[in-house]
């Protein structure tokens, strides 16, 4: 699964003769004819990186990196274009390369950091990470992205130390505050994570999925009613919002507003014709309001498109039923309960004590 960069923060410069000598902490030089040369290729490269002409700029690197292979920054920023193009062993052998020599660059390690976590090399990317953050401990990123991997991996109270890290350093980082948020809704803390969805709101009040969010955990505490106005803003932001409709869908649902529900299932599944979870609970709606054929069509294409929804087998189980299809209704059931739902082994166990 392909990672999505954060607030990568990727350094690029451009480097003339007077700033590469006033830059001495960024970027071996040695003066002369040579490396004015290599400055000169690794400035196109860097003109081409900015005009997405991506393989131009790598082999105007690389052109420089002939005429000095000290050329530092020419390691780092090509690098960042290998990023650009998903090539990332390619870019990990520049972070290589440029580290060796620049032992103490935490942005270095920081960005080296994210292309672990784009290859799902998470402990590689934690290590990284850790060591940005040694090296500079004002350094935010590192400790959000170090966050996401705890939260990923369930530490969510480690998850929520490094989340609070990066807030302390920037009081303003709408991510983090988000992610804390998401820890602390799987620790059922609905309180605090409503405090810092709004707060991810407040420094960020353009993004969508902030409000689906916290309309989630207000709908958890059985808020269902800001819960509906915090996706609905959320679709008022994002008109192609598919998982806000599907939200705002069920929690219609949960308050018994089966048409606005099944309303909102059709618009996240006119939105993602393959969205599964939205058949489901349209067809669980359809159920409510006594359409038990439009209810079974739609648990039918939920397990086309995902055979391993356990729980709308049962569902289907449940509306054949009600239109007498004890022997469609039963093998549904058995299914589900093959599959772990023990409501359907009941089920199921009944039907069977009432036919034979």
């Amino acid at each position: 699964m392909k990672k999505i960069f954060r607030n990568i923060g990727i350094l690029i410069m451009l480097i003339s003769m007077e700033s590469v000598i006033a830059q001495t902490d960024s970027v071996i030089v040695i003066q002369g004819e040579e490396t004015q040369v290599a400055e000169k290729i690794y400035n196109e490269g860097i003109a081409l990186y900015k005009s997405q002409k991506l393989d131009e700029a790598i082999q105007k690197f690389g052109e420089a990196l002939k005429e000095d292979s000290e050329f530092a920054l020419a390691y780092l920023n090509r690098a960042v274009v290998f990023i650009d193009k998903e090539d990332y062993n390619s870019a990990l052998l520049d972070f290589k390369s440029y580290i060796q020599r620049k032992p103490n660059d935490a942005q270095a390690y920081y960005l080296r950091g994210n292309v672990y976590y784009a290859m799902e090399k998470q402990d590689d990317a934690l290590l990284d990470y850790t060591k940005s953050i040694q090296l500079n401990p004002q350094f935010d990123n590192p400790y959000y992205f170090r966050g996401v991997i705890k939260f990923e991996k369930e530490q969510y109270q480690d998850a929520i130390l490094d989340f609070s890290e990066a807030i302390k350093i920037n009081p303003d980082y709408s991510y983090a505050y988000n992610d804390r948020a998401s820890a602390k809704k799987m620790l059922d803390d609905m309180d605090g994570a409503i405090a810092d969805y709004t707060q991810a709101i407040r420094a960020n009040p353009k993004q969508a999925f902030f409000y689906n969010n916290r309309g989630s955990a207000k709908r958890k505490k059985g808020d269902y009613k800001e819960a509906i106005a915090d996706y609905s803003m959320a679709i008022n932001l994002n008109s192609e919002y598919v998982i806000a409709y599907n939200n705002r869908g069920y929690t219609y649902f949960e308050l018994g507003d089966y048409t606005n529900a099944i309303d909102d299932f059709s618009k996240a599944i006119n939105l993602n014709s393959q969205y599964a979870y939205a058949y489901n609970n349209r067809g669980n709606a359809k159920y409510k309001i006594k359409d038990y054929q439009g209810a079974i069509a739609d648990f039918d294409k939920a397990i086309a498109l995902d055979p391993n929804m356990a729980y709308t087998f049962m569902h289907r189980g449940n509306a054949k039923e009600m239109i007498r299809d004890v022997k469609g209704a039963l093998a549904d059931w058995e299914k589900a309960a093959e599959m772990g739902v023990e409501a359907a082994a009941t089920y199921a166990k009944k039907s069977k004590e009432d036919t034979f």
